[in-house]
């Protein structure tokens, strides 16, 4: 009876005895129990600052946040707060007062020793799980489409059916190389966007590559240029392992590279082999000439682009200058204005958007400017017809940015010639 009545005696002792001992605890150790957690958060603020920091430089660089480290934030400022609503709540339970003989101060006490004593527990864990590898990562490039300006677009029926025939030479498994020539100004480059708006939609090709190898082409800035493209950072100085390295990401996946060319350069020292190696691979050259293409970079199959009929060039006039040529006075003018742009989409683009919603006096000012290289040659009609794109602009800054622009090349001056 003895052993049984002394096993009763510690059951009470342990479910009501060491509960008691335990608040007790709380409502002694209240202060010190506050002064810990304000410790481990102050600690916990000068990490959340490093992080932050990070993450404010990355954010900078275009860099997306890793998802763990965003709800790490998250967690900690709701830690921050909720420590800083318990500091006002122990100060409510000890001012002005007996602690230990007011109820209601000595119940708040408790509650607030507890509070603190839990609270403190996350915070330590929070703290330890603080050590990121890293905060970021560099975001997949952007379809290029998406950075394609699509106003550039024009539905223009003569180009349909090149587009459709350089579509299915892409699908062909034999060809990788296509070309594609004409003037300057005849729409290859828009072609090319166009081309490249159809192969991202198309579950064939996995990326596409745009660039523009000048006269005396940069082959480190060629590289450069496929390298953002492809979301690759190069690690390697030399020209060769660049190339190397280019190679290898290429094959990883169905590419598609369009390339606008002046002259002939070696593909294989940039790091683009279309050969048996990585058949998924394809190349849209755009050239001004076809020996270029055929003999120096040695094309498979190629289309030449011609400048627009008369109807078309017109229709594509007509849409961008505006209800201006609808004028009885202004049509006839207009009509001939469009008939000296020569059917190139650059100079019509340009010469319309120059005239737009401008006076009878300034329509009979151009006519007579282009009047001038009626019966000349294709490239006094171009740089003549940019000419008065650049007369036109308002201002001298922007003329001189058009300037400045220029010397950048050809496709700086088309493109923005058409602004």
């Amino acid at each position: 009876m003895m052993e049984i009545a002394i096993g009763i005696a510690a059951k009470v002792v342990e479910y009501t005895v060491a509960p008691i001992g335990r608040q007790l605890g709380h409502l002694i150790f209240c202060k010190s129990n506050v002064e810990n957690l304000k410790t481990q958060v102050l600690r916990l603020e000068e990490t959340k600052d490093r992080v932050q920091r990070d993450v404010d430089a990355a954010k900078r660089n275009g860099e997306e946040i890793h998802t763990d480290v965003q709800n790490w934030l998250s967690k900690v400022n709701e830690l921050i707060e909720e420590a800083s609503k318990l500091y006002v709540d122990e100060g409510r339970a000890t001012m002005g007062c007996y602690p230990i003989c007011s109820c209601p101060n000595v119940l708040s006490r408790q509650q607030v020793s507890w509070k603190s004593t839990k609270l403190l527990f996350e915070v330590t864990k929070i703290q330890l799980n603080a050590n990121f590898n890293s905060v970021s990562y560099n975001p997949p490039p952007l379809p290029l489409t998406a950075t394609l300006n699509a106003k550039e677009f024009k539905a223009l029926d003569s180009r349909t059916n090149t587009l459709i025939d350089i579509m299915e030479k892409l699908k062909d498994d034999t060809i990788r190389t296509i070309g594609l020539w004409g003037l300057g100004g005849v729409g290859k480059t828009t072609l090319a966007k166009q081309v490249a708006e159809e192969v991202e939609e198309s579950p064939i090709f996995g990326k596409v590559v745009m660039v523009t190898v000048t006269v005396n082409p940069d082959v480190r800035q060629i590289q450069g240029e496929i390298a953002d493209a492809l979301g690759l950072r190069f690690k390697e100085e030399t020209q060769v392992g660049r190339a190397n390295r280019l190679c290898q990401r290429i094959n990883q996946e169905n590419s598609i590279l369009i390339d606008d060319i002046w002259g002939g350069f070696e593909l294989q020292a940039i790091g683009v082999l279309l050969g048996d190696c990585h058949k998924g691979s394809k190349l849209l050259l755009t050239s001004r000439s076809y020996d270029v293409l055929k003999r120096e970079m040695g094309i498979q199959v190629g289309f030449r682009l011609e400048v627009l009929e008369e109807d078309e060039a017109w229709n594509l006039f007509e849409e961008m200058a505006g209800d201006t040529v609808k004028d009885p006075n202004v049509q006839p003018i207009a009509i001939e204005v469009v008939k000296r742009c020569a059917g190139l989409p650059v100079l019509i683009a340009s010469v319309a958007k120059a005239l737009k919603d401008v006076a009878l006096y300034v329509w009979k000012d151009a006519f007579k400017q282009l009047e001038r290289f009626d019966k000349e040659g294709m490239h006094v009609k171009v740089y003549s017809a940019l000419e008065l794109s650049y007369n036109h602009l308002k201002g001298q800054e922007i003329k001189s940015l058009f300037l400045l622009i220029a010397l950048q090349g050809q496709h700086s001056v088309s493109k923005y010639a058409c602004c």
